[in-house]
């Protein structure tokens, strides 16, 4: 094989030497890279290979999450807990729903990489005005938000096999409708009347890190409603990561 520039010229641009002897060749027919190189540079293009590899792999994450008895939840936690692909149990909520004795809450999904995080929301955002502050000699709303829905956010990092996947996982759940109190309040430097608000809006979190395999599906966690709400209703979370080609541009 004749040392090919271009794939020598893209390594040196990638900071990899080329010391007395070194060359590199590229089979654009068999997409064969063959580098003659030291053993640290050889290691620094294997590295390379490897992240490049897993930049072009995709991973579709879902989230299914189910509103159930807490007594019927915990008994899917006692049956399952151990078994580490709960599809069956999946299976059987998607068939029981029916809106009241068995709901399904949300079923975020999107797709993104190893390392990369990713946040699906589903719900309304709602704005209002905390207060009033004196600014440049003049009365300037505090705006706040508060977010009424289901929030996801993982974290997937994809292992060394290309199976085993660590994911860090949080969930945020709005119990309700939120209560919103509207007072009076005296801007600061008007002196005038305004109105301002505040917002009670329960919620469960939950955040956890856990280990599943590419294509199966996980019992993340049981969310259990605060004792003040005097509620039986759990939300029972599942959730699935699969490797995907992403398309190229």
């Amino acid at each position: 094989m004749e040392p090919d520039g271009q794939a020598t010229d893209a390594l040196t641009a990638l900071r990899i030497t080329a010391p007395d002897g070194a060359s590199a060749f590229f089979n654009s027919t068999t997409s064969q890279l063959v580098v003659r190189n030291t053993a640290a540079n050889l290691e620094l293009v294997q590295t390379l290979l490897e992240q490049n590899r897993n930049a072009s792999l995709g991973l579709a994450v879902s989230v299914e999450i189910y509103a159930l008895k807490n007594t019927e939840a915990l008994g899917l936690m006692s049956e399952h807990g151990a078994d580490p692909d709960v599809s069956e149990v999946v299976s059987t909520l998607r068939a029981r729903v029916d809106g009241k004795s068995v709901r399904l809450v949300a079923t975020p999904y999107s797709i993104t990489r190893s390392g990369q995080a990713v946040s699906i929301e589903s719900g309304e955002t709602i704005d209002y005005v905390a207060g009033y502050v004196e600014r440049s000699g003049r009365d300037e709303p505090v705006s706040r938000t508060a977010f009424a829905g289901t929030k996801v956010k993982i974290e997937p990092i994809m292992g060394a096999d290309k199976i085993t996947i660590d994911a860090r996982i949080e969930v945020a759940i709005a119990l309700g409708k939120p209560e919103i109190e509207t007072r009076k309040v005296i801007a600061p430097v008007s002196g005038k009347e305004a109105a301002v608000s505040s917002i009670r809006l329960d919620q469960l979190t939950l955040k956890t890190v856990t280990t599943t395999l590419a294509g199966q599906t996980k019992l993340v966690g049981i969310m259990n409603p605060p004792a003040h709400l005097g509620s039986a209703e759990a939300h029972v979370v599942f959730l699935k990561i699969t490797s995907v080609k992403k398309r190229a541009n």
